[in-house]
């Protein structure tokens, strides 16, 4: 009865131990957008995706293309902190795109529900990066800062 016991508690304390070592990992904490440059960024466009109304719209775009607007599109994006992760999110609620004077994508910025999607384009290559952000408010703190922009507004697709 005795080694049952001591066996017992052997094995309890492994299993402890065990899954104690494979718990995950704390990820790092960045903030993936510190490197936007707004210099050759001439206009950024808002792609809504999940607007729908009586015209029967699948998404509205709206361009901003004053330079005070830009900035503060940009500024904002630097505070937003975020964690690296593999995931892929389907359906976008948000796109922000960064354009050149050439109509250029620079920097195409997809936000999902709990995912953002960064596509960086240089010459002919373009980079991927996927983060999770640490505040789940971005989406609604985002539409909230381009409703208060000087934009220009039109239909992407019709159903």
């Amino acid at each position: 009865m005795r080694t049952k016991s001591i066996l017992f508690i052997i094995f309890s304390f492994a299993i402890l131990l065990i899954a104690s070592c494979s718990k995950p990992k704390n990820k790092e904490i960045i903030k993936p957008f510190n490197d936007i440059e707004v210099s050759s960024t001439k206009k950024v466009e808002f792609e809504n995706m999940a607007i729908t109304s009586i015209e029967k719209e699948l998404g509205r775009s709206k361009m901003v293309t004053n330079s005070e607007d830009i900035s503060k599109v940009a500024d904002y994006l630097k505070t937003i902190e975020c964690v690296s992760v593999n995931q892929i999110e389907k359906s976008p609620d948000l796109i922000i795109s960064f354009i050149d004077n050439e109509d250029n994508h620079i920097n195409s910025i997809v936000f999902s529900k709990n995912k953002i999607h960064i596509y960086k384009n240089s010459g002919t290559d373009t980079t991927e990066l996927r983060f999770a952000p640490v505040d789940k408010k971005i989406i609604k703190e985002l539409k909230n800062l381009y409703s208060s922009m000087n934009y220009e507004e039109y239909l992407l697709i019709k159903k």
